[in-house]
């Protein structure tokens, strides 16, 4: 029975992660759900994840866009994309504007840096694309440059590839990066800077001090009624300064800024709780039906 005790403890400090897959997003096609084994200099070697015992495939890095890691990394690989494949055909651009519906299920726009953002996508353009945030009570607006964008996938499962359209319809002026920071964050209206604030949030905020493994522990040790105890006490509260991690120093001090990252890692702190109450309660009843 002690055994069982051990291997219980140790299975309430698995991360959130580790119930997660691996997504490749290729340029064309679907993404693939998997299992990563390795990433080469030209090749990319993994599994399927519903298949781990399957044959071990292997995919060129030059026909994938994003690697999303299961511990929530992601690895952006269009640039290689465009310095090492030519594509067929030029296809020729539509510079109309396309207006889309607005879904019960979210668009999602991933910008070059791997960020991903749930929205309703209104209008798309040769400059600029207009949406408003999903499931936000906030209805207004928000624009985002093509400069940024690196797809687009639409609620009916379509994807759109942005930066080939905007890296043959603008030029881009090369400029210090301190100077493009602080353009942007003069620029950026006060949904933008909320909405920024979320996504350095779901990037740079990795739940430290979240209070998840003592709420696991104490449910296994404890029961999960008692284990509800440091479970919400956890989940409702803000994460302290010294574990926010807000590395952008330009808007860290910025009232929207600061209220949309500490929003998203509020709700990060409280997943992660959470989960770590169910690992706990779920070994809890495991353990009692060994005694019975």
């Amino acid at each position: 029975m002690i055994k069982y005790i051990y291997s219980l403890i140790a299975l309430c400090g698995i991360n959130t992660n580790a119930f997660s897959q691996d997504v490749i997003t290729p340029s064309l096609g679907n993404d693939i759900q998997a299992q990563i084994i390795d990433v080469t200099e030209t090749d990319i070697v993994y599994k399927n994840w519903n298949s781990p015992d399957g044959p071990t495939l292997t995919m060129l890095k030059s026909d994938v866009l994003i690697i999303s890691y299961a511990d929530g990394k992601k690895e952006v690989l269009f640039k290689q994309i465009e310095k090492n494949k030519t594509p067929k055909s030029k296809e020729s651009v539509n510079t109309d504007t396309k207006i889309a519906i607005i879904n019960l299920a979210p668009d999602q726009i991933t910008l070059k840096s791997g960020v991903d953002i749930q929205a309703n996508v209104i209008a798309v353009n040769d400059t600029a694309i207009v949406y408003t945030l999903f499931n936000s009570v906030d209805e207004s607006t928000v624009s985002i440059s093509t400069d940024r964008v690196l797809l687009i996938r639409y609620a009916d499962g379509t994807k759109e590839l942005i930066y080939k359209q905007s890296k043959r319809n603008s030029v881009v002026i090369e400029q210090p990066v301190k100077n493009i920071v602080k353009t942007e964050a003069v620029k950026l209206s006060r949904s933008e800077l909320k909405m920024k604030g979320m996504e350095d949030a779901r990037i740079n905020y990795i739940g430290r001090g979240s209070g998840a493994g003592f709420t696991a522990v104490t449910s296994l040790v404890l029961s999960p009624v008692i284990g509800l105890i440091p479970a919400v006490a956890c989940a409702s509260s803000t994460p302290r300064e010294r574990n926010l991690n807000i590395e952008n120093r330009e808007l860290k001090n910025d009232p929207d800024y600061r209220t949309g990252y500490v929003k998203q890692a509020r709700k990060t702190k409280a997943t992660n709780v959470l989960i770590g109450y169910a690992v706990g309660s779920a070994a809890w009843f495991i353990l009692i039906f060994n005694f019975l």
